[in-house]
């Protein structure tokens, strides 16, 4: 049903438009916003749109969301809201703090100019936001993020961190994603020093030893899934990669495969998983998982706290 059923007068538009005489609403489900003439009204009525539709003027507090696609990402992330549609490539989350207050159109600005087309910033609060970033054939590199970062610390004068997550389906598991993400962020935040780019082989480890038995367990559960849904012949061969110092041809040989073969199945899950276990903190991170995948197959439990 279309709202102008209801309220024929009732103007539907992209974007706020405060006018005298009209009660504005913002629609989660649509990302638009209805403008509804006062006169059009009782208060009973406003109080039922209200239940359901966001007053525009609330809406605008969060000022930084402006646009529909910001406030779809926003509510997806942060409320009740669905995953917004249209999304068929992996999607990554590039979380980011800033420690003190800033002028934030100023970092806007300066992010935009960055930015590749496509990319969606997200403000959380005042400090924190995320940028969305769809999978491409030429991603932001890890270099490149660091020079941004250096340049925004020149010319702005502030503190600025950023944690480059995985790239991750747009299913129904990327709330728990983004929530397993932000978690490792903000432990590395406090615990690592010097450090202005994070990501899941630098923090999951120190989240890891930060965090209560409980807490670590259903984490490793989650990544497991997440890297090898259950194939322990996968965890095999990548457990043993890692405990011959990533040397293909020795683990190939221990597994009777052609050194092509080995490199393409490890190549390939790199780029399924976006972690490297090439690199020392990408190998160390894994083997954890490794381990605890182990640990489910023989149902030994799990062997934290003694």
């Amino acid at each position: 049903m279309d709202i102008r059923d209801i309220f024929p007068d009732a103007i539907l538009a992209d974007a706020p438009r405060f006018r005298a005489g009209y009660a504005s609403f913002f629609d989660p489900a649509s990302g638009r916003y209805i403008h509804i003439p006062e006169k059009s009204l009782t208060d009973r009525e406003r109080k039922l749109l209200s239940a359901f539709l966001t007053p525009a003027d609330a809406a605008e507090k969060n000022r930084l969301n402006s646009t529909p696609e910001q406030e779809r990402w926003h509510r997806y992330l942060l409320g009740g809201g669905p995953l917004p549609d249209g999304e068929e490539r992996r999607i990554r989350f590039l979380h980011f703090f800033i420690q003190q207050p800033i002028k934030q159109q100023e970092f806007i600005d300066a992010l935009q100019s960055f930015l590749q087309e496509g990319m969606v910033v997200v403000w959380l609060d005042e400090n924190n936001g995320i940028i969305v970033e769809r999978e491409s054939a030429e991603p932001v590199a890890e270099e490149e993020w660091q020079s941004f970062i250096e340049a925004i610390q020149s010319d702005f004068y502030f503190d600025v961190y950023f944690y480059r997550g995985r790239f991750f389906p747009a299913d129904e598991g990327l709330k728990d994603r983004f929530r397993r993400e932000q978690a490792y962020f903000h432990t590395a935040l406090k615990k690592i020093q010097n450090e202005r780019l994070f990501n899941f082989e630098r923090a999951f480890p120190v989240f890891l030893l930060l965090s209560d038995e409980e807490t670590a367990r259903n984490f490793l559960a989650e990544e497991w899934q997440e890297l090898f849904s259950g194939d322990y012949e996968l965890l095999s061969m990548i457990k043993l990669f890692i405990e011959n110092n990533s040397n293909i041809s020795s683990t190939a040989k221990m597994l009777y495969l052609h050194r092509n073969s080995l490199q393409y199945r490890i190549d390939k899950f790199i780029e399924r998983t976006s972690v490297d276990i090439k690199t020392f903190h990408g190998s160390v991170s894994v083997y954890f998982i490794c381990l605890f995948g182990e640990i489910v197959r023989k149902g030994d439990g799990f062997p934290l706290g003694g």
